[in-house]
Parts: C-alpha cells; sequence; structure tokens
C-alpha cells in the first residue's frame, strides 16, 4: 500500500554517502576532498541519485564542514569544492534541492567558525530549517550518514535514519551506537538506501 508522499524529503551526508574521502598523510586519517580535483563520486551514486529523483520529493544535503575552521584549509577552497560537486551533479541532470552546509567547529583555531553552533549535526538547526522551508512531516522522512552524528541528527525529529557503512573507519563511524544515535537501518550503499525509501513510499 503506497503512502501520501506530502511532506516526505530524502536527507544525505555527503562525504562518505556521496563523495569518497581522501586519506590524509599529513593528518593520518580520512577528511572530505579539499581541493575539486580530490572530489571522487562512489561508483553506484549518480544512477541512484537519478532515481531518487524520480520519487518527486526534495532531495536535501545536510553536511559538517569543519576543516576551514581548523585551519586545515581556506573556507574559499571549500567553496570551490562544493561547486565541482555541484556542477558534475548537474552536467548528470541531478540537482539537489538544497544543500545545508555548517562551516563550525568547537575546537577551531579560525575564530569567526570557531565556536558551539547549532547547525552542526547532530544539532537539528538545519533539519527544523528544511522541515518549515519544505512543510515536512519528519515521521515520513529519511536521513543517511555514515557516522553516529548524522544518525543523532536524524532522531532528533523522528526522521527514519540508515546508517551507511562503506568499512572505512571513520570518526564516528561504528556500529556501536548509544540509544539516542541507533538506526533504524544499517546499510553498505546508496543503493540499498534507495530501496527502502522507494519502497517506503510505494
Amino acid at each position: 500500500m503506497s503512502i501520501d508522499k506530502t511532506g516526505s524529503a530524502v536527507f544525505f551526508d555527503r562525504d562518505g554517502v556521496i563523495t569518497k574521502p581522501v586519506y590524509s598523510e599529513k593528518f593520518s586519517e580520512y577528511q572530505p576532498p579539499h581541493f575539486p580535483g580530490e572530489v571522487v563520486f562512489y561508483g553506484e551514486v549518480i544512477a541512484v541519485l537519478r532515481d531518487f529523483m524520480t520519487l518527486g520529493i526534495p532531495l536535501i544535503v545536510v553536511s559538517n564542514q569543519p576543516d576551514a575552521a581548523k585551519g586545515k584549509i581556506s573556507l574559499e577552497n571549500l567553496f570551490s569544492v562544493q561547486n565541482r560537486i555541484e556542477e558534475v551533479l548537474r552536467d548528470n541532470g541531478i540537482v539537489f534541492n538544497d544543500y545545508y552546509y555548517c562551516y563550525h567547529h568547537p575546537d577551531g583555531i579560525i575564530h569567526e567558525f570557531s565556536y558551539k553552533c547549532e547547525c552542526r549535526k547532530p544539532n537539528n538547526k538545519f533539519l527544523i530549517d528544511a522541515v518549515k522551508k519544505y512543510s515536512l512531516e519528519p515521521e515520513k522522512c529519511w536521513m543517511s550518514g555514515d557516522r553516529s552524528t548524522d544518525i543523532e541528527f536524524g532522531n532528533t525529529l523522528g526522521l527514519k535514519t540508515a546508517f551507511i557503512d562503506r568499512g572505512q573507519k571513520l570518526s564516528g563511524g561504528d556500529k556501536s551506537f548509544p540509544l539516542s544515535k541507533k538506526p533504524d537501518f544499517i546499510i553498505s550503499n546508496l543503493r540499498e538506501y534507495y530501496n527502502l525509501v522507494q519502497k517506503y513510499l510505494n
């Protein structure tokens, strides 16, 4: 039995879900791409996002991007990466309804971005903003991510949540979830995410 799609939306984290994190020898960890040339999409992403677009509901990216606050990269470089990602998606006929990026970090070294904000996941300012902007019903929405903070973010308003485990050892990317961060589903790629959402909506 199908449900009314009104009020539904699909939320995505970005790095580790849509684009591949880049391993930094300097920092000995995976991090978001810092330059346009480092942007690489997971193999299934373009085809799956085209399928998501056929659902006829808002598609929204919500991503923490604190590396400028940490002094690892300039804000201009972050913008150039974002522009590259959107360019590739547009060239493939994919347009997200919105991108919400948080550039803050409480332990950063760049003063103007280094404080406790309400938009850094798992804080849900961006989620509340999107609910108001698109007249969403949270219980009919989905959130995917590769970190426990993504799951906690979705859980704050009762979204259905899917933890994407691609096998990389990312900070927060484990399966030992406290109750507030427990996902509804643990999956391995974006195709499985689409299948969950599509099945729910049809």
